[in-house]
């Protein structure tokens, strides 16, 4: 092993090892540390990934409650309104959900949630500001088409 690849350790306490693991000599001494060019690249890389990290962190804190909540009220304009037939047979199915399978005459829709239909009665079918689909009755129940 040569003399250079043997690391550098000291006594002295104005001598330090700093981020990087350098002896630098600290302020005690008097005198500042000496920096070469690549050591203040790296430095000030570091410190613009941690700046950017922190500014995308706060954007993601402010943007996503606002994004939920424009959907929310999206979710609540309707758009468009059409028949969607009369009520024929209602199916419940249960399990992790319980969703229910209406059969009118222009098709079949899937519920979520299940909710209880008249059989013989109109349906409408909602087309709301956020793309969802709802059947409703004529009472205005409302429940999502999966």
């Amino acid at each position: 092993m040569t003399e250079q690849d043997q690391p550098t350790h000291t006594d002295d306490p104005s001598v330090q090892p700093d981020l990087f693991g350098d002896a630098k000599r600290t302020a005690a001494s008097g005198s500042p540390p000496v920096r070469s060019p690549i050591e203040r690249l790296q430095r000030s890389l570091v410190i613009t990934a941690m700046l950017c990290l922190g500014a995308l962190s706060l954007v993601l804190c402010l943007a996503l409650p606002g994004l939920y909540f424009y959907d929310k009220h999206q979710g609540q304009v309707v758009t468009s309104v059409q028949a969607a037939g009369s009520v024929m047979t209602v199916e419940l199915t249960s399990g992790w959900l319980i969703r229910s399978l209406v059969q009118t005459e222009l098709g079949f829709f899937v519920l979520s949630p299940a909710i209880s239909l008249d059989k013989g009665k109109p349906l409408t079918l909602e087309q709301r500001g956020n793309a969802e689909r709802y059947l409703c009755d004529e009472r205005h129940r409302c429940a999502r088409v999966l």
